[in-house]
C-alpha cells in the first residue's frame, strides 16, 4: 500500500466540512470540527485511513481559519439584520397572528385576511425602512421565562402568556357564546348577568387591536377575600388569547411586555393606587393615550422619545373601588359580595381535573382565534340597528359609551338580546353602588339625602355677592360623613360642580343671643345639575326614574 498522504483542502458545505486528502474525502459534523478547534482530536476521525500520516497540527490551523471566517461571516450576516418579536401583527395587507402548533411544540404564525386562512410561517422578513441594506425579521414573541434556560428544563415550563393552539372550527356564533359561558359557569360562580359580560368582554377582547374604536372598558372585580376574585381572573386568563394573569400592575416591566405581547391584562389585588398605575389603566382605556419613555436607540444615535401604546382589554380585582369614581366610570363592575352557594364549582382545581380545565380552555383559545380570524376585517362594518340607543336618553355620556361597547356583537349574535338587556341595567346599577362607595359618592350621596329632607334644618338662606341663596352647612356634611372626610369635602363638593361660599349668618349663641357669623356652605344648585348628581349617586332614582322596563 502506498502510505503517502497529505491533505489537499478543507472546505465547508452547509452543516458539514469536508477534508480532502490524497487518499479521499472525509466529511464531518461542524460539532466535530469545533472539538478539533478546541483541541480535540475525536477517534473516529483520527483512526480514519483517509487521515492516516497527516499531523494534527495541519488539520487543526485549516479548520481553525475556517470557523473563525464562518464565524465573522455569521456576525456580519446577523449585522445585517435586526430581529422585531411581535404576536400579531399586519403587513403588505395579511395579518399574521401567534400560536403554538401542537404537533412541533413551535410558536409560529398563522397568515390570512378577509377571514382566509392563507397558512402558517416562522417568520416574516422585510426591509429597514432606515437602513434599506438591513433586513428586519418580525419572529414570534417567545414565552415568558423565569430566566434564559427555563425553557430547556420541562419541570419549569410555565405557560405566563397564553398563546392560542391551531384555530380551531366553533361553529355558529351562538354556539361559540354558549360554549364559552359554559365553561365560565363550571369553574366560578358570579351572577348571570356576570356570566354573559365576562364572554362578550373577551370576544371584545379577542378583536381590540382591530376595533376602530377610542375606547376599551375595562372590567373591576370587587368583593371581599375569599370570594372567587382570583379564580374568576385565573379563568377568564385561561380562555383569553394572549392572556397574562399578574400581580400589581404599576411594575416597570408592563409598558414593555404590552409593547411586545399586546396581552389581555389580567391583574389580581391591584393593591393601592398610584399615578403610575393611574396612567396605565388610562392609557388602556382611551386609544389616543401613551405613556412616554426616554429612548437613545429610536433613531441612531439621537436621543429621543418613545411612546409605549398600551391600549387593550384590562381586567382587575380588588376588595374596594378606586377612590377616583372617574376611574370607575370607565368600567364594568363585577361584584362577588355575595354568599356563595354552588356546590358543583369545584374548590380545587388540581391534578386530572386541571388537566381537564387546561385542555378544554386551550381549546376554547383555539375558537377565539378562529373568531378573530374570521371577523379582524369586518367587525368594524356592522351596522347598529339602534337597539342600545334606548338607553341613551337616561344615562350620562360616559356610562353610554361604556354601555354601547357590546353594540356590534348584539348585532352579530341577536338571538342574545334579552341576556345583554338584563346585563345593561345590572351594570347602571352596580357603576352607582360603585360610585356610591368612592370619596366622591359619599360626599354626593350625603348631600342628596340632607337635600331630599325638605325639613332639614341643615338648610339655609343666604346672601352672597348681592344674590340670594339655600345652601347646606358644611358642617353637617361633616357630622353625617365622620371627621375622615373633612378636609376633602370641599375639594371634592368643588370637582361635582357644587360650589361652597363663605356667608355671614345670623346664628344664636348659647345665652340666646343672636351674633353674626361667618360659615362655610355648599350652594345648592339648579335642578338639572340635581338630577345629574342623583343619575350618578342616587340607586332608587336610577330604578324609579331611569332604567328602561
Amino acid at each position: 500500500m502506498d502510505h503517502r498522504n497529505e491533505l489537499l483542502a478543507i472546505v465547508k458545505d452547509g452543516k458539514w466540512l469536508k477534508i480532502i486528502t490524497a487518499r479521499g474525502t472525509l466529511t464531518i459534523t461542524l460539532e466535530e470540527a469545533e472539538s478539533i478547534a478546541d483541541g480535540n482530536y475525536p477517534t473516529g476521525i483520527k483512526d480514519s485511513p483517509l487521515m492516516e500520516n497527516i499531523p494534527f497540527k495541519v488539520v487543526y490551523k485549516q479548520i481553525l481559519k475556517i470557523l473563525k471566517k464562518t464565524s465573522r461571516g455569521d456576525k456580519e450576516e446577523q449585522e445585517k439584520q435586526i430581529v422585531a418579536y411581535r404576536t400579531r401583527f399586519t403587513f403588505e395587507g395579511y395579518h399574521y397572528d401567534e400560536f403554538m402548533d401542537s404537533v412541533d411544540g413551535k410558536l409560529k404564525f398563522i397568515k390570512y385576511k378577509d377571514g382566509e386562512i392563507l397558512g402558517d410561517i416562522e417568520s416574516v422578513t422585510t426591509l429597514d425602512p432606515d437602513e434599506p441594506d438591513k433586513n428586519v425579521i418580525v419572529k414570534p414573541a417567545p414565552q415568558i421565562a423565569q430566566t434564559k434556560t427555563d425553557r430547556i428544563f420541562e419541570e419549569d415550563e410555565l405557560d405566563f402568556v397564553k398563546f392560542p393552539p391551531r384555530p380551531v372550527p366553533y361553529g355558529s356564533l351562538k354556539e361559540l357564546y354558549v360554549g364559552v359561558k359554559r365553561f365560565v359557569h363550571k369553574y366560578v360562580e358570579v351572577k348571570e348577568e356576570d356570566e354573559v359580560l365576562v364572554v362578550l368582554w373577551i370576544m371584545k377582547a379577542v378583536l381590540s387591536d382591530a376595533l376602530r374604536d377610542t375606547s376599551f372598558p375595562f372590567i373591576h372585580v370587587i368583593a371581599p377575600f375569599g370570594h372567587g376574585k382570583s379564580r374568576l381572573l385565573l379563568v377568564m386568563t385561561e380562555i383569553t388569547p394572549y392572556g397574562f394573569y399578574l400581580i400589581n400592575i404599576g411594575s416597570a416591566p408592563l409598558k414593555r411586555v404590552s409593547q411586545l405581547y399586546s396581552p389581555t391584562l389580567y391583574v389580581d389585588e391591584k393593591a393601592n393606587m398610584d399615578s403610575d398605575t393611574a396612567a396605565i389603566i388610562n392609557a388602556k382605556f382611551n386609544k389616543n393615550s401613551v405613556v412616554l419613555n426616554a429612548d437613545n436607540e429610536v433613531q441612531r444615535d439621537v436621543n429621543s422619545i418613545i411612546g409605549y401604546k398600551i391600549f387593550g382589554p384590562l381586567a382587575l380585582a380588588n376588595r374596594t373601588p378606586f377612590k377616583d369614581d372617574a376611574i370607575e366610570s370607565k368600567a364594568f363592575q363585577i361584584s362577588q359580595d355575595f354568599q356563595l352557594t354552588r356546590k358543583d364549582v369545584p374548590r380545587k382545581i388540581k391534578g386530572e381535573k386541571l388537566d381537564k380545565f387546561e385542555n378544554a380552555a386551550r381549546e376554547i383559545r383555539g375558537q377565539l382565534l378562529q373568531f378573530r380570524i374570521d371577523y379582524r376585517d369586518k367587525i368594524n362594518d356592522i351596522e347598529s340597528s339602534g337597539f342600545i340607543e334606548k338607553f341613551e336618553e337616561y344615562l350620562e355620556p360616559r356610562l353610554y359609551e361604556i354601555l354601547s361597547f357590546f353594540e356590534d356583537l348584539i348585532e352579530l349574535i341577536p338571538g342574545i338580546r334579552k341576556e345583554i338587556f338584563e346585563l345593561l341595567k345590572w351594570q347602571i346599577k352596580r357603576n352607582v353602588e360603585v360610585a356610591i362607595e368612592t370619596p366622591n359618592g359619599i360626599v354626593a350621596s350625603t348631600f342628596l339625602n340632607i337635600l331630599e329632607n325638605t325639613d332639614s334644618e341643615h338648610i339655609i338662606s343666604y346672601v352672597t355677592g348681592g344674590q340670594e341663596y339655600r345652601g347646606i352647612l358644611l358642617a353637617n356634611i361633616y357630622a353625617e360623613i365622620g371627621v375622615n372626610y373633612a378636609k376633602q369635602t370641599g375639594k371634592i363638593l368643588q370637582s361635582l360642580g357644587i360650589h361652597t361660599d363663605r356667608p355671614r349668618i345670623a346664628q344664636k349663641d348659647e345665652d340666646g343671643n343672636e351674633k353674626m357669623k361667618r360659615v362655610i356652605v355648599a350652594r345648592i344648585p339648579d335642578a338639572q345639575k340635581i338630577n345629574e348628581l342623583k343619575a350618578r349617586y342616587d340607586l332608587k332614582y336610577i330604578e324609579d326614574e331611569l332604567l328602561p322596563r
